[in-house]
């Protein structure tokens, strides 16, 4: 009896061993690592998509190689200051480039000119590439008239004042009057004039509160007369300054009636 019991153990144990010894090499044959000789590596190649190529038809426009348009999103547009107007004729800089994202022009550069022919690269366009916007056609009989046919159907934004109404060349003749107004702005004005052409007393400030001209040691700052200097009347100005402590003493004032704006007699041509 004893020897039965002590044989059935020992049969219990080995078939316990073995069924341990098949348990772990199913775990050895689980975790082997598959080691694949340098040189001898399977590279996977993926096929590009296929891009669907856009034709052109007869007689298109050259963007349409590019698809058709998607209208809607949103545009960030970076500016160097805060907006405090958005009138072109109060603003100054920027407020003008600002405002020719969603203010139409009497006439504009031509963007749908292909870029193979003009790249608009720069600041300057060729009149010949410009187009009309507002304006329908122009002409200029002499070197001081222009005379622009305006667009019929362009009509204001439907607000207060315009509310909607028609644009008329009365409208854009206001517009250019306005020229001879005076304004001021928070940081630029033009409160005094006299003449349209510039002619007589004039007075204007340009404050850089927001965007200060820095220097160290000196500035010197010119005046043009007219576009590309082509006036030859008298300007005198007065520039403001905030001064970092200490700094060496400045030199004398010149006398007040040195400093005086000269009077027209006093030009010497």
């Amino acid at each position: 009896m004893k020897r039965k019991l002590i044989w059935m153990i020992v049969s219990c144990l080995l078939a316990l061993s073995l069924v341990l010894a098949s348990c772990g090499e199913a775990e050895e044959e689980e975790e082997e690592e598959v080691v694949i000789p340098p040189g001898e590596e399977e590279e996977v190649v993926i096929p590009p998509e296929e891009e669907e190529e856009v034709v052109v038809p007869p007689g298109g426009d050259w963007w349409d190689k590019f698809g058709e348009p998607e209208y809607g999103g949103t545009l960030t547009y970076s500016v160097g200051m805060d907006v405090t107007t958005w009138d072109p004729y109060r603003g100054f800089d920027f407020y003008t480039n600002t405002n020719q994202l969603f203010y139409e022009n009497i006439a504009h550069q031509d963007w749908t000119l292909d870029r193979e022919i003009f790249d608009y690269v720069g600041s300057w366009t060729p009149n010949d590439r410009y187009v009309g916007w507002l304006a329908e056609s122009w002409e200029a009989p002499d070197l001081n008239t222009m005379i622009f046919q305006i667009r019929k159907g362009i009509h204001w934004q439907d607000k207060f004042p315009a509310n909607g109404r028609e644009l008329t060349a009365a409208d854009i003749a206001w517009n250019f009057n306005r020229l001879n107004r005076t304004f001021c702005s928070p940081y630029f004005g033009y409160h005094f004039k006299t003449n349209a052409d510039y002619t007589g007393k004039h007075s204007m400030y340009r404050f850089h509160i927001q965007d200060p001209v820095t220097f160290e040691k000196s500035i010197r700052v010119s005046i043009e007369h007219g576009h590309a200097n082509d006036k030859d009347f008298d300007c005198s100005s007065t520039a403001y300054w905030y001064q970092a402590e200490p700094h060496r003493p400045f030199p004398p004032l010149s006398r007040v009636e040195e400093r005086l704006p000269r009077a027209d007699s006093a030009l010497t041509l």
